[in-house]
């Protein structure tokens, strides 16, 4: 059985999961293992579906991932399709969150392919050690400008992942305003604070398994 949150256009997560088109996900992870199997699951999830995969994390984890798919005898053609961006680059993490810059940065890599197939966008954010406050307030705009412009898209899907040990409960409480939904290792869920009644679906990983044993 399919399922599915009802709430106008839709586009696919899984095969079985269809989410609200534009869908904004913050997922706040807590085991490594688990992160690296979530995003694993969601890039090759794009690829059988031949959508556009735009993956920003640290460059040891996307070795890993690229390592991974070689096993599973992904073509060196799909590994290509694949757009990294080295998050320390992307958040640029040599100074203080700067949101103009994380935000330019942001439709630089998105804008070549807007008007191109489905695309699911993967981002480890991560920021240099300063004020709470600051940083808050940073986050805060950016997660909120990320959703006002990816909710008017029809073909996009976007993941913000962050370490659950690293981001202070007032900012994810913050965060999650902006977020329709929010997934931990386990568990995808709607945002209550999104102002959306929460259905509970299994992580991509499990989900995936599930699929496959069906």
């Amino acid at each position: 059985m399919e399922q599915n949150i009802d709430i106008g256009n839709k586009v696919n997560f899984t095969t079985n999961i269809e989410l609200s088109a534009g869908c904004h996900i913050v997922y706040t992870y807590t085991d490594l293992n688990y992160y690296l199997e979530n995003a694993l699951s969601y890039i090759t999830e794009g690829l059988d579906k031949n959508q556009i995969v735009i993956y920003i994390d640290k460059p040891d984890r996307y070795k890993h991932i690229i390592d991974k798919l070689k096993l599973a005898n992904y073509s060196e053609k799909q590994l290509k399709e694949i757009i990294f961006a080295d998050t320390d680059v992307f958040y640029e993490t040599h100074d203080v969150f700067n949101i103009n810059q994380v935000m330019a940065n942001f439709m630089d890599i998105l804008e070549p392919h807007l008007k191109e197939r489905v695309i699911r966008t993967w981002g480890f954010v991560t920021w240099k050690e300063q004020n709470q406050n600051s940083l808050m307030a940073c986050l805060k705009l950016y997660e909120c400008g990320c959703e006002s412009f990816v909710s008017e898209l029809e073909n996009f899907i976007s993941v913000c992942a962050y370490d659950g040990f690293e981001l202070p409960s007032s900012i994810l409480c913050e965060i999650l305003q902006a977020h329709e939904y929010h997934m931990t290792d386990t568990h995808l869920t709607t945002s209550n604070l999104y102002k959306k009644k929460p259905v509970l679906f299994p992580a991509i990983s499990e989900q995936i398994k599930l699929e496959k044993a069906a």
